[in-house]
């Protein structure tokens, strides 16, 4: 019975986290969101090929060196994957 790879939903909500800690506006000058590490990770259910998917992400800062972004994934309204980015600033090349 094939279904959706986590690594693939993980990839997908990494990069939609990563969209938002860029907008948001609690950075310190000179630096930008970096991913540190991914936690809490859970898969509820198995997701069929086709099916129709939502992914959010809440940004919650901790100071103007990090936030955590907490994730979920839906399917039909229900829960159906959850997980936490953590992410940290990090200093822009010049």
């Amino acid at each position: 019975r094939p279904v959706f790879p986590a690594t693939l939903l993980l990839d997908a909500q990494i990069a939609l986290a990563m969209g938002v800690a860029a907008e948001a506006t609690h950075w310190r000058v000179g630096t930008k969101p970096a991913p540190s590490r991914m936690t809490h990770v859970k898969m509820r259910s198995f997701m069929p090929p086709g099916a129709v998917v939502d992914i959010d992400a809440e940004l919650v800062p901790s100071g103007d060196e990090g936030a955590t972004i907490r994730l979920a994934a839906r399917m039909g309204g229900k829960t159906a994957a959850t997980a936490r980015l953590e992410v940290v600033a990090e200093a822009t090349r010049s």
